[in-house]
């Protein structure tokens, strides 16, 4: 291929930070091939280096990184300056943000049809030396600037996109109630401890409301938006250096998203799974069937597994024993068996019920579970986004470990708690996006007139969003494959070969390749290149199937109107 060399992009954590952890989860979550270095000089061989978080340069690390900038390499720092201001076109003294909210402006790096982002942390600079202002906070703070470096640039990213990640997605440790919105629609000092105790947004200024409905809600995924912004300027980095990078996209099938339906069987009236079953159909919905103790008699979960529907365990803590992992791992073992589902995956407490900070995780993660369906709002004022978030995470600890996957849900029990308009509001933000539109329902739902024409509505448009319904244990499998997929590129003349190979069979594996358009083949049959646009690019999607443990070579060229226009 001509004129489209793949770019070699590498990132460095910030020692010392707690937060900069998640500045991996952030890049491994997006697909893209990045690589995490240990030291600032062994990253220095790649075209774009990444410098994640609140860290400090020695006089050496400077001294290389200013030649290799100067020579064309392309910086970003993220959080901080790293101590290297003069070569970012920064001066003063840095201002520490611990709140800001990003100003909307008509430039490529905006994500489309986002509201003004919130952000917790980072270091802002309030004079620039050579720098341009490519983004600014509603203080008039500088938030992303640029500056032009010999043959090479540097971007400064202000906003800590790790500490924003932590302490918005996994909010607040939750050891008593919390104080509420004033207007009465979501009720926190009530003696329960849940997820929604753990909200870092603010119920004043981060809610929107839709006219007609008298309860505000979270209509914006801030830290789904701030993530992108990073993403897009990573992209317009790559471009601006007439590069290609490869991806590999969340969803299967290049989705636009995905769609899940979880129901909390509380109640054993197996009528109503059966029912609600009949419903689902009609949409090709798949669900997961949380269920608590005692549970459904055997025969159910025969039926169940005969649909194709997930099970999983709805953790009941609400006794005098308390909140304790040995419960879990009983209540986890138990329905299992019931349900002759020895390896069942998913887990949420019962209510919406929560302590602790990472403890659930950890316990979670303990018993066996793989995924935790937790983090969400169950009263009016509490839908939506109340984590700033519609997309699947890892929450991680200090050393770095991965716990198990969070799959957040933006509606309960639509028709009752959440009006029509208030969904779709939700679930048209989660398209734009491009997260996980997670409703959570109960089986009885079926009897409410309300309740069952909402869900009917709800599945319709996620099915014209070209949302993918998937199951907790689906999008767990696809999320923990394509990260774990290793790919190769090496370029023969005009000819790319990818290869690309996996430990376990991954269906509907969509790369995104950005750049001039391309034909692509593996085994002498032409591939589909589908153009689709993502985070402000256009890409070239190829969607393939990798077989278990064996390599997988696709063939790329440039198309003969790329070839012409060179």
């Amino acid at each position: 291929m001509r004129n489209n060399g793949w770019a070699k992009v590498g990132y460095v954590l910030a020692e010392g930070d707690s937060n900069a952890i998640y500045f991996r989860e952030v890049i491994e979550h997006f697909g893209l091939r990045a690589e995490r270095f240990d030291s600032i000089e062994a990253a220095l061989g790649c075209d774009i280096v990444l410098l994640c978080g609140y860290g400090e340069t020695s006089m050496t690390e400077s001294t290389h990184l200013e030649t290799w900038v100067e020579q064309g390499g392309s910086l970003i720092a993220c959080g901080s300056a790293w101590g290297l201001e003069d070569l970012f076109g920064l001066a003063g003294a840095p201002n520490h943000v611990s709140n800001g909210v990003l100003q909307p402006v008509q430039t490529p790096l905006w994500p489309e049809h986002a509201a003004p982002i919130r952000f917790f942390g980072g270091k802002f600079f309030a004079h620039l030396t050579g720098a341009k202002t490519l983004l600014a906070t509603t203080c008039g703070r500088h938030a992303i600037t640029s500056c032009q470096r010999g043959e090479g640039s540097t971007w400064y990213y202000a906003p800590h996109l790790g500490q924003t990640f932590k302490l918005m997605q996994l909010g607040r440790g939750v050891e008593c109630d919390a104080i509420g919105p004033v207007d009465g629609s979501a009720v926190l000092d009530d003696g329960i401890l849940r997820s929604e105790d753990g909200i870092n947004l603010d119920f004043e200024q981060d809610r929107t409301q839709v006219e007609g409905e008298s309860s505000p809600f979270f209509g914006h995924p801030h830290c789904d938006a701030l993530k992108e912004l990073f993403i897009r300027l990573l992209n317009e980095v790559i471009g601006a250096k007439g590069l290609r990078s490869l991806s590999l996209w969340h969803w299967p099938n290049h989705a636009t998203g995905a769609a899940m339906v979880t129901f909390d069987c509380e109640e054993f009236e197996f009528d109503h799974v059966s029912r609600m079953q009949r419903m689902l159909t009609m949409f090709g919905s798949r669900t997961t069937w949380l269920v608590a103790m005692p549970g459904y008699p055997a025969d159910a979960y025969r039926q169940m597994r005969t649909w194709g529907y997930e099970v999983g365990l709805l953790y009941d803590a609400d006794d005098t024993s308390g909140w304790h992992p040995e419960k879990l791992h009983i209540q986890f073992t138990a329905i299992g068996r019931l349900s002759s589902v020895p390896n069942i995956v998913s887990v949420r407490p019962v209510g919406g019920r929560w302590r602790g900070y990472t403890q659930f995780y950890e316990s979670a993660q303990e018993a066996g579970a793989r995924v935790s369906l937790s983090k969400g709002g169950r009263q009016p004022g509490t839908q939506g986004f109340a984590f700033g978030t519609c997309h699947p995470f890892h929450p991680a600890r200090k050393d770095g470990l991965h716990l198990t996957l969070e799959i957040p849900y933006l509606v309960f029990d639509p028709g009752s708690v959440t009006s029509d308009s208030v969904s779709d509001c939700i679930l048209v933000q989660t398209a734009f996006r491009h997260g996980c539109f997670h409703l959570v329902s109960k089986p009885a739902a079926v009897l409410d007139p309300a309740c069952h024409s909402a869900l009917r509505r709800t599945l319709s448009l996620c099915k014209q969003h070209r949302l993918e319904f998937m199951t907790p244990e689906e999008v767990y499998q696809h999320e923990r494959a394509r990260r774990q997929a290793r790919v190769s590129i090496k370029t023969l003349g005009s000819e790319t070969i990818l290869q690309l190979t996996s430990d376990v069979e991954i269906d509907g594996l969509s790369l995104l390749i950005s750049g001039p358009r391309i034909e692509a083949e593996s085994k002498g049959r032409e591939l589909t290149v589908t153009p689709v646009h993502r985070y402000g690019k256009t890409f070239n999607a190829i969607t393939v199937r990798l077989e278990a443990k064996q390599a997988l070579e696709i063939s790329l060229k440039n198309t003969a109107e790329t070839l012409q226009a060179a």
